[in-house]
């Protein structure tokens, strides 16, 4: 847990990125139009590691922002389920798991639901599965490797990924 507050802590502070806890809120996102994350209040989580892969997730997405990775194909946000929407999904999720393996959370229960959600962006997208899941990986993989990238960060090291 330590190590995801770091990499949280390390990147959204780098990218001047605001982080918006909100009490009762049961909505994950990142508002790409305003830059921001919001996210339940920790507690909310069932633990704490669910929390920072749910964080993680929506880190990945931000790095698709213009001033960042610049990874999105246009300023209008993809309408949910659409083509784009579920690849960006697809990227989100492998990117969250390289980020928890990254810090060291390795629970079975995340894993399965990681799995279990990449399927289900993968049915989406229906047909040649394989190049859009090796496409999400390499941009994902990218999205991490920017999220660590600043020298001072502790668990900085791609070895890790």
């Amino acid at each position: 847990i330590l190590n995801a507050q770091a990499i949280s802590d390390n990147y959204l502070s780098r990218d001047n990125l605001n982080l918006k806890l909100i009490s009762g809120s049961d909505r994950c996102y990142y508002a790409p139009s305003l830059d921001y994350i919001s996210m339940p209040v920790r507690s909310q989580f069932n633990s704490s590691e669910e929390f920072y892969s749910t964080l993680f997730h929506e880190m990945i997405h931000s790095t698709g922002h213009k001033k960042r990775l610049n990874r999105f194909e246009n300023e209008k946000a993809a309408a949910f389920g659409d083509h784009n929407y579920s690849k960006e999904e697809l990227t989100a999720e492998i990117g969250a798991s390289f980020l928890n393996t990254t810090a060291g959370i390795l629970s079975e229960k995340l894993f399965k639901n990681n799995v279990a959600y990449i399927q289900g962006w993968l049915k989406a997208l229906k047909s040649n599965s394989n190049k859009f899941i090796v496409e999400a990986a390499c941009k994902a993989k990218k999205a991490v490797f920017y999220i660590i990238s600043e020298k001072d960060n502790p668990v900085n090291d791609p070895e890790n990924i």
